[in-house]
């Protein structure tokens, strides 16, 4: 007897391959088993198959529980490998992304297209399906970027597909696992101020710290005092990529001693610091120490700005220092309300935060000791608001039925004041878009991700549009074409023919059943003479099985191969 044993295993073809060994003179199974002697018709002798090998084709990116690797046609032609085989970003800030780069080498003799990038993951993405197809020369490679940004504090995993051909093997895959993890946004960690102790009027410089870099609006932090001998800002801005901003917290005398507490806070966290007053004991500025100057910088300014300003005393500050009130003439430049040059010193800086304007102004700032005043003025130029997208087009590739993947489209705003997005709407049958919450507005230099998705129903070509709308001058409305095409699955049979046979053999039956039924059905009208075969009939969600009979001239069938099982995700 010659059983036929199933056993799964990983290959270097274009397909998930499942190939089915041979062992001889094994255990007797009779669900499996093929008879020594050959089946007979009159004097003829036909040889049975010896393996079948199964090779399961889905077009797009899909998962069939197959680990598949580099890959290379038999015929050692091409070979196409990826490093790394797989990609970890580790831990990533929900909100943030993080970005690695992937090789494609061509380490065979002949050139290799490129087709297609898919993922099967949207939290992953990859740059340059725009420019596919691609052809690869031997002994070339291409690298490609990708991206990862997570959208929640979980594990999540993915594989990149990769499809091309050559003139030799018309479809070659292969799938790179992809995997990362969110971290916890940044958050409150610390406030400090630079005095712990004050005497009289003055201001105290103090500093929010987060446990990791702001980005977009998590820097916002709200500010209290708990006693209005000292005021603060009702809030400061960590700028993003930052950790840290500063404020001041302006100071008056007081007639007794006291503590006063300060409190920053974000979301669920807070932090405190104390400060102690102590009432003043007589001292007094002298008639020398009057503002004397008043100077910044810049003073003439477009788009936004911290400039840094400093005020002059005619001479030293005496022991308690000197406070010297602030004032600007525009909420779009915001100063201190005071500052306090210290003892024996004659300057002290302050910042004056300069905000983007649309139409060009002049802003004075006023510093006064007493009846002593001394102002700068800050010419404001219009910022120019700008929308750019990284993409005007973005193509899918081929997609499998029901199987999504994405794509990242990134709108920076490059122009030198604030750009504010409107809205974003997507058109087109199996394509969607998230990321940001609308109208979105974006500081110069700042950017923001969206996730669009293909998810084809129908088999067939697909188009869509992204529309952007936004108040830049230059390009209200910006648009972004998507392409994408859905595909059927197909199941590729592949056998060895008989090692020995007393008839020649003519061609062979394919047999297919879904999985519950008891009968098999015969794919192909007549002998097929190759010794392999694609199924383009399977549906998504089925189970088949396959066998396979040779059948020599006379139309004499063998008994059937070994039995494989393929799921059609």
């Amino acid at each position: 007897m010659y059983p036929f044993m199933a056993r799964p295993q990983t290959g270097h073809s274009v397909f998930a391959e499942h190939s089915f060994h041979h062992f001889r003179n094994s255990v007797n199974r009779p669900d499996n088993t093929i008879p020594q002697t050959p089946q007979k018709s009159g004097s003829r002798n036909l040889a049975i198959l010896a393996i079948l090998l199964i090779s399961v084709s889905f077009l797009g990116t899909v998962g069939c529980g197959v680990n598949v690797r580099a890959f290379s046609t038999p015929a050692g032609n091409t070979s196409l490998v990826a490093t790394p085989a797989s990609v970890d970003f580790g831990s990533v800030s929900v909100g943030d992304s993080a970005d690695q780069k992937l090789t494609l080498a061509n380490n065979g003799s002949e050139a290799v297209q490129i087709t297609t990038l898919n993922v099967s993951n949207s939290a992953f993405s990859v740059n340059g399906q725009g420019t596919l197809p691609v052809s690869l020369a031997a002994g070339k490679s291409l690298s490609i970027n990708v991206h990862f940004s997570p959208k929640d504090s979980t594990d999540t995993s993915g594989q990149l597909s990769v499809n091309a051909t050559s003139n030799t093997t018309t479809d070659l895959s292969s799938m790179i696992k992809l995997h990362g993890s969110g971290g916890k946004k940044g958050s409150l960690s610390n406030l400090s101020c630079a005095n712990a102790t004050m005497t009289g009027p003055g201001s105290d410089t103090c500093t929010v710290t987060l446990s990791s870099a702001a980005k977009g609006n998590q820097g916002i932090v709200g500010l209290e005092s708990s006693s209005s001998a000292i005021k603060v800002p009702a809030s400061v801005t960590v700028p993003s990529g930052a950790t840290t901003a500063s404020f001041v917290a302006s100071v008056s005398a007081v007639t007794t001693s006291q503590t006063v507490t300060l409190t920053a806070s974000q979301g669920s966290e807070s932090k405190s610091t104390s400060i102690k007053l102590s009432s003043e004991s007589g001292s007094s500025t002298t008639a020398n120490a009057s503002v004397s100057a008043l100077s910044c910088g810049s003073i003439s300014i477009t788009g936004q700005l911290a400039d840094s300003c400093t005020v002059s005393l005619s001479g030293a500050a005496p022991s308690a220092g000197v406070t010297v009130s602030l004032a600007s003439s525009s909420s779009s430049v915001k100063v201190p309300n005071s500052i306090t040059v210290p003892a024996t010193q004659k300057t002290a800086v302050f910042t004056a935060d300069v905000a983007a304007v649309s139409t060009a102004k002049s802003v004075t700032l006023t510093a006064t000791t007493g009846s002593t005043s001394r102002t700068v003025s800050l010419n404001l130029a219009a910022g120019t608001a700008a929308l750019s997208v990284n993409a005007t087009s973005i193509s899918f590739g081929s997609t499998s039925l029901n199987t999504p993947t994405s794509q990242s489209l990134k709108l920076s705003a490059t122009g030198s004041a604030s750009v504010t997005v409107k809205a974003v709407a997507i058109t087109g049958a199996g394509f969607s878009v998230s990321g940001g919450n609308y109208p979105l507005t974006l500081s110069p230099g700042q950017s923001v991700s969206l996730d669009l998705q293909f998810d084809p129903k129908t088999a067939g070509d697909a188009t869509g549009q992204l529309t952007i709308s936004s108040d830049s001058p230059s390009n209200p409305t910006v648009g972004v074409s998507l392409s994408g095409t859905g595909a059927s699955h197909k199941v590729s049979l592949s056998w060895d023919p008989p090692t020995s046979s007393a008839e020649a053999i003519a061609g062979y039956n394919v047999y297919r059943k879904n999985d519950g039924t008891a009968s098999y059905s015969r794919l192909n009208s007549k002998p097929n003479p190759a010794t392999t075969y694609s199924d383009s009939s399977v549906q998504s969600g089925q189970t088949y099985d396959y066998v396979v009979k040779s059948v020599d001239t006379s139309g004499t069938e063998s008994k059937a191969s070994n039995m494989t099982t393929v799921s059609v995700p």
